[in-house]
């Protein structure tokens, strides 16, 4: 018999349900201003994505150069991407993984067009907005991605197999923790966001031909392929102290040398705050699409296998919920048993008598016959309040070690049938499942469940559960009548 209760106080409760974003977090501007300038020289040809080789220029009275400036301080953004070619790119990363998350390219300076970028957590580019044009990015796999273009009209179209001189697959390995802390390792995430900058303006040209226009910027001043970092000098620019050379010159590029009315420092404020609010006109543009995006997303993820059993409907409402998915075509082998403890609320999409925070009956989760030519695999569970639930018709995705599974449950709760459309998402190790999280949407209520189209998110919330063997999960009497499954109304 297996002792696995739930031994987690509210306290501890409340701090989980604070790391995955439950709570209100205030920010809180620095108290002191400094742009630290990473003056990156590189040896690089300036080409035009738009041009035939023997129309490319270059100007050898030019150093090809890009400067990484922290402008924290006195923006929205975490740091800004100036290119000699006067090109603007603003961005935002991670506080953990220092991946970024946001960015905003401004081709150049006369340009009234300006593209906003979204990232996966990978460090994948996700989304792209441009002249009121969604672009999804996803399912990328080798050197291949597949793309969906919405239009203003809400028409989709969808480009697949795209391919690329990029091997994709290593995002799925990324690991720069702290990275702007470690200098050496700039030209690592300055790649990331030049693959972004590179397909999201020269490749999807090619379907899009007004996107040309930030592909020169790209080409010219963020070329992805460079590594090699010939020389890096910190600078700093502070309100009382003296701007140095290179201080001088990242003010010559952003315009602000002058300083206008109010000094530089305002000045490059100013202009991170405006080109914030192109950013941000973007992103409200995206949430009135959402419907269309969601349909995209589903369409390029997810096999037609996967979309029988999840409605777009039901991935909307289960996206809602927060569970996160882990897209790819080539997911892990997570066969296995492995019991769910301390199994916590975090979410509910209707007004649930059980707040997060509440712990649930623990669980024995087994996955079993996983077949990655099909994707498909067994699933099969039991609660220790008996509920039982088992789904032959499922189907894995992801890449590396992280995955998510899809299946519709048909089970028994308290004698009485159910049927259930459920994620159950992780990151699988030698031991057991990293990071569990899963949400359910009931599609076939019973007396003892909550009702038709009400879904509950749910995650292990020691983060690790641990794999057993496969003997029986002997059914407890806890003595707790409040300890419940999570499809338990």
């Amino acid at each position: 018999m297996y002792q696995y209760l739930s031994k987690i106080n509210v306290m501890e409760a409340d701090t989980i349900l604070k790391k995955h974003g439950r709570s209100s977090k205030s920010h809180t501007s620095r108290a002191k201003f400094s742009i630290v300038a990473y003056f990156i020289i590189f040896s690089a040809l300036f080409i035009s994505c738009g041009k035939d080789k023997d129309d490319v220029k270059v100007n050898d009275d030019v150093e090809p150069a890009i400067y990484v400036v922290d402008v924290s301080e006195v923006t929205e953004w975490d740091y800004a991407i100036l290119g000699s070619d006067k090109s603007k790119l603003f961005f935002t990363v991670n506080e953990e993984t220092d991946v970024p998350t946001r960015m905003f390219l401004m081709p150049d300076e006369n340009s009234e067009d300006g593209f906003t970028f979204l990232f996966k957590a990978n460090g994948l580019l996700d989304k792209m907005i441009f002249q009121n044009h969604i672009f999804y990015f996803g399912n990328f796999r080798g050197n291949k991605f597949d793309l969906a273009i919405i239009y203003p009209d809400n028409k989709i179209e969808y480009f697949t197999d795209i391919e690329t001189d990029i091997d994709w697959d290593e995002y799925y390995g990324i690991s720069i923790q702290r990275l702007f802390w470690d200098f050496s390792k700039a030209s690592k995430t300055l790649k990331i966001i030049g693959h972004a900058a590179g397909v999201g303006t020269c490749v999807t040209t090619l379907f899009f031909p007004p996107a040309a226009i930030g592909c020169k910027a790209y080409a010219t001043a963020l070329v992805p392929t460079l590594t090699d970092v010939a020389s890096i000098v910190v600078d700093k620019f502070v309100p009382d102290g003296i701007i140095s050379d290179v201080a001088h010159v990242l003010l010559d590029v952003v315009g602000c040398a002058g300083g206008g009315w109010f000094g530089p420092i305002d000045c490059v404020s100013a202009m991170g705050n405006t080109i914030g609010l192109l950013s941000h006109l973007d992103l409200e543009f995206i949430d009135s699409k959402s419907r269309f995006i969601n349909e995209a997303i589903l369409n390029v993820e997810f096999t037609s296998d996967i979309r029988d059993i999840v409605s777009l409907d039901i991935f909307e409402n289960l996206l809602e919920l927060g569970i996160e998915i882990n897209v790819g075509s080539n997911p892990p082998n997570v066969e296995g048993t492995f019991i769910i403890t301390p199994l916590m609320l975090l979410e509910s999409n209707f007004d649930d008598s059980l707040r997060p925070g509440y712990m649930f009956a623990d669980m024995r989760l087994t996955f079993s016959n996983q077949n990655n030519v099909n994707q498909t695999v067994v699933v099969e569970y039991i609660y220790q309040d008996s509920a039982t639930g088992s789904g032959l018709g499922s189907f894995i995705i992801g890449n590396g070690n992280k995955f998510s599974v899809f299946t519709e449950i048909t089970g028994t709760f308290e004698g009485y049938p159910f049927k259930s459309v459920e994620i159950y998402s992780g990151e699988i190790t030698l031991d057991g499942i990293r990071n569990y999280s899963s949400a359910l949407m009931i599609t076939a209520q019973s007396p003892a469940t909550i009702r038709n189209g009400q879904g509950r998110l749910a995650i292990d919330a020691d983060g690790f559960s641990p794999r057993v063997s496969s003997v029986p999960f002997e059914v407890k009497s806890v003595g707790n009548t409040e300890l419940k499954s999570v499809i338990a109304k």
